[in-house]
């Protein structure tokens, strides 16, 4: 361990080791010496030069003390001047490279250093400050320059990798008419900023008459700690210039002051204040919060945009009386709120806040994205609102919106707001909430518009692929007490092209207007007042429509209810798990899986031209009638106590129901199709054609039931006065009486119960078939010109009972002819002959005849016959023939007991009378089962 001490002379290349000192003195000089560890120190005029510190070598120049050229290597340390401020010191030229550190007090300073990459120079302040500055002149920086408190830093070349960093401090202000801080500044003047080099200027930092070249950054950025307690603690630039691809920043509260902005060049402002810039032709200003209601607004005052420069505003407040144009570039000069916008400069807006009494046009291709227009702004077109900004761009507007497309965008136009012409593009979306206005706004493929109730919307159009809400809108008389509330739609209302889609939540339609829901379409819970009209092709769920209102061509959707229907429905369809309940009228109607309801059964309601099917059904209720209804397979309508006419069963349809049927109720045209329990009233037929089929069913008086060939009549009645047509098959396996006429030439077939033909049947020229029970032909007319066949089978009996109308006159022969009555359980009842012993049954070839005392009479017989025919009484006052001889006839009249009487326990449960009261077609003791009802019906 050494310690040299030179005070006059010069001596030269000493190494120093670790623990090794030397002191240079008065006028001594140490000369190439070299610090690897070792401690110099210089004072009293004393001087270094070109000496080289490394590996944790220190050099300290202090009072008096000069060092030059030193070369300061790694983990070397050159000291200038003294920390406490206890005099003058100076280095010259020093080089200080990867990871050495060169330190200068205040009061001292340094000349034409150069930093390497990797170096340090720091200006300090001395401890306490002594208002001195630590300075440092001509300085080329490559590595870092951190200008402190009370540092000065003119000359300064940052060039690529370097960076230089002022930040001052602060002191409690002593003066007792003063609060706050007083600040120490740290400060740079002729800083020239090249490509790659940054310079920040941070708290109570000063930096004047700088130069940023391309590629260069000048950030100026406060601390947020100081922000609200001493504007004069914020850092600040002044008279910089920046030059093509330079940058400057101005951050956190920041002061930018007379900046001057070069082609290529630009000036970036976040935070802070700018003022007295200019940017000129080809620079470009951009200030991301300007003039608004931020935490941390942009302070702007004197700036000009020169013709040809840009200015660049986000979150801009135009405010009373402001008007800009955002073009591709200005037509006039503008000045807004500290800015000057010359004519020829270009103008781009970012989020936007159009206050009352502002105004912004938006050039063509010319694009915002979040933007405000409060309630007396106003933001014209043809500009966008959205454009392609990455997410959707947020609009919210109480003033005007006019003229714009929204391009990804979204717009709510709030209570006091209009839109005029918006054109809503794809993945956009228009809101217009209660109280605002929609005026020739256009909907395109992809867009959508929602409408709210109280809204008030004008001439909309909708493109094909275009999609609009409407909330509780109210189309015609705006002024109707019961609507109130409800959006207006004004003449023109919306125009739906091909493929566009409308949806109507809760609309009104009053007096005089007119609710189109095109195809695609639909509307929930719609209200038609008298006067008003729903039609088109789509969709409506749910529906109130009053007296006088109507609604047609519509498609009730799946799973709705339309309840209390008082006005009036037309060509509806009604889908699957569908309640279309009409009070009134309705035309038209399909029915496809649905159900529809005609009456309330306590007023008149109508329905005509309906259709039903896919297992749909409509049921009408009493008071209510149905004309000219087609029911398809697996469909079902039931007269529920209404009426029915003109009604068409195709295959697998059915018709049911305790109603009344009138005018002409048609049957099946094909396999399947069913009536049942149905009154025909007078003047009404029920057609059953080829296929099809009518069960338990009553023709009154004046009305028809025709069966046609093919058709099947099951268990019918017709009362005094009706008619039966049979020219199918008409059959009966329960009691019956057909009290009005019988015609054609089908089949009649009786397969159990007592079966009356007690009416007119000269017209039939059927044939009639007994597979059990009786038939008993209570007129002179008989069974007609057709034959009576016997089919007995497993132990049923069949028989023919004649009355004293019905049977031949004596020596008479029986007009019909009676076919295969060949077996003892099939038997000839002559009603009211009274049995004479000795009475005899003589088949001779076809002819059988029947001597009975002073009565004979002849009868045709045709196919099987007997042996022999026993002749007997039938216990109750009548003669029985029966075939098969005397062994058979004990079975034949145990059988005739059971004939009916008159009035008596057993007779036929049958009401041939007429009125409207439906038969009770039941076998003796056994009840039909009753139709289901059907899901929702009511």
């Amino acid at each position: 361990m050494a310690h040299y001490v030179v005070s006059s002379g010069v001596t030269s290349t000493l190494h120093l080791n670790s623990g090794d000192t030397m002191s240079v003195l008065s006028s001594g000089v140490s000369l190439r010496s070299v610090l690897a560890g070792g401690f110099e120190f210089v004072s009293a005029h004393g001087r270094s030069v070109s000496d080289t510190i490394s590996s944790g070598g220190v050099l300290s120049v202090e009072i008096g003390g000069v060092a030059s050229r030193t070369l300061v290597a790694s983990v070397g340390s050159l000291v200038i001047g003294d920390s406490l401020g206890g005099g003058v010191a100076k280095g010259v030229r020093a080089t200080v490279l990867n990871g050495g550190q060169e330190t200068v007090y205040a009061g001292s300073s340094v000349v034409d250093t150069t930093i390497s990459g990797g170096g340090q120079l720091l200006l300090e302040a001395s401890q306490p400050p002594s208002g001195d500055f630590a300075s440092a002149l001509s300085t080329t920086v490559l590595g870092v320059l951190s200008v402190g408190a009370d540092g000065l830093a003119t000359g300064v070349a940052v060039h690529g990798g370097g960076r230089v960093v002022l930040e001052g401090s602060k002191e409690i202000n002593q003066n007792d008419n003063q609060s706050g801080y007083v600040p120490i500044l740290a400060s740079a003047g002729d800083v020239r900023v090249s490509r790659g080099g940054i310079v920040t200027l941070m708290e109570s930092a000063l930096n004047t008459d700088g130069v940023v070249l391309g590629g260069g950054r000048l950030v100026v950025s406060g601390s947020l700690a100081v922000y609200g307690l001493d504007p004069s603690l914020a850092p600040e630039d002044s008279g910089t210039t920046v030059s093509s691809g330079g940058q400057e920043f101005v951050d956190t509260f920041g002061v930018a002051i007379g900046t001057v902005v070069s082609s290529g060049g630009q000036l970036i402002a976040s935070s802070g204040s700018v003022s007295g810039a200019r940017i000129l032709a080809g620079g470009a200003l951009w200030i991301e919060a300007f003039a608004f209601e931020a935490d941390d607004p942009v302070a702007i005052e004197g700036v000009t945009v020169s013709s040809g420069a840009s200015l660049r505003l986000g979150s801009a407040l135009i405010g009373d009386g402001a008007t800009l144009v955002d073009d591709s570039q200005q037509a006039s000069t503008t000045t807004f709120d500290g800015v000057t916008i010359k004519a020829g400069a270009f103008l781009t807006l970012d989020e936007v806040t159009i206050g009352s009494g502002g105004t912004l046009s938006l050039g063509a291709g010319k694009a915002l994205s979040s933007t405000t227009v409060s309630l007396g702004g106003a933001l014209y077109g043809p500009g966008e609102l959205g454009g392609g900004h990455g997410a959707a761009a947020s609009t919210t507007a109480q003033g005007l919106v006019k003229d714009v497309a929204l391009a990804d965008a979204d717009l709510t136009v709030s209570s006091g707001g209009r839109t005029i012409s918006v054109s809503i593009d794809a993945r956009s979306t228009e809101q217009v909430l209660s109280g605002a206005a929609s005026t020739d706004d256009v909907v395109h493929s992809g867009g959508l518009a929602v409408v709210q109730a109280g809204a008030t919307l004008r001439g909309m159009t909708v493109r094909a692929g275009g999609v609009v809400e409407l909330g509780a809108v109210l189309v015609g008389k705006t002024d109707a007490s019961e609507v109130v509330g409800a959006a207006a739609i004004s003449s023109g209302g919306v125009l739906a092209e091909s493929g566009a889609l409308i949806a109507y939540d809760a609309p009104v339609v009053s007096s005089g207007g007119v609710l189109e829901i095109h195809s695609g379409g639909f509307a929930i819970a719609a209200r038609v007042f008298s006067g008003g009209e729903i039609e088109g092709s789509g969709k409506l769920s749910g529906a109130s429509i009053v007296s006088g209102g109507l609604v047609s061509g519509v498609e009730i959707a799946s799973g709705a209810s339309l309840d209390e229907i008082t006005g009036e429905v037309a060509d509806v369809r009604v889908d699957a798990a569908t309640l279309l309940d009409v009070e009134t009228f309705a035309s038209g109607v399909a029915v496809s899986g649905g159900v529809a309801s005609l009456g309330d059964g306590l007023t008149a309601a109508a329905m005509s031209m309906a259709t039903i099917h896919d297992g749909g059904g409509i049921v009408v209720a009493a008071d209510a009638e149905i004309y000219a209804v087609g029911v398809s397979s697996g469909a079902r309508l039931i007269l529920s106590g209404g009426a029915g006419s003109a009604i068409m069963v195709h295959a697998g349809g059915l018709v049911s129901g305790a109603g009344l049927a009138s005018g002409n109720l048609y049957g099946a045209t094909s396999d399947d199709g069913v009536v049942t329990d149905m009154t025909v009233q007078s003047g009404g037929v029920l057609d059953v054609l080829s296929g099809g089929e009518a069960t338990s069913s009553l023709a009154n008086s004046a009305a028809s039931i025709v069966i046609a060939s093919g058709g099947l009549g099951r268990d019918l009645a017709v009362a005094s006065g009706g008619a039966l047509v049979d020219d199918g098959v008409l059959s009966f396996d329960a009691s019956a009486t057909l009290s009005g006429a019988l015609s054609g030439g089908g089949v009649l077939k009786v397969t159990g119960g007592a079966f009356t033909q007690a009416g007119d049947a000269s017209g039939f020229t059927g044939r009639t078939v007994i597979s059990g029970g009786t038939v008993k032909l209570s007129t002179a007319t008989g069974l007609g010109a057709g034959s009576i066949a016997f089919e007995a089978a497993g132990g049923a009996s069949a028989a023919l009972i004649l009355t004293v109308a019905s049977r031949p006159k004596t020596g008479k022969t029986f007009a019909e002819t009676l076919v295969d009555l060949n077996t003892p359980s099939e038997s000839l009842d002559l009603a009211h002959l009274a049995f004479v012993s000795g009475a005899t049954a003589k088949l001779v070839g076809d002819t059988l005849t029947l001597a009975d005392g002073a009565y004979s009479a002849r009868f045709t017989l045709a196919g099987a016959t007997a042996a022999g025919y026993a002749v007997a009484s039938d216990g109750h006052g009548g003669t029985l023939v029966t075939a098969g001889g005397s062994a058979a006839m004990g079975f034949a009249q145990a059988m005739a007991a059971f004939e009916p009487k008159p009035g008596g326990a057993n007779a036929p449960a049958v009401s041939s009378g007429g009125g409207g009261a439906f038969p009770t077609l039941a076998r003796q003791g056994v009840s039909r089962p009753a139709e289901p009802l059907l899901t929702g019906a009511h």
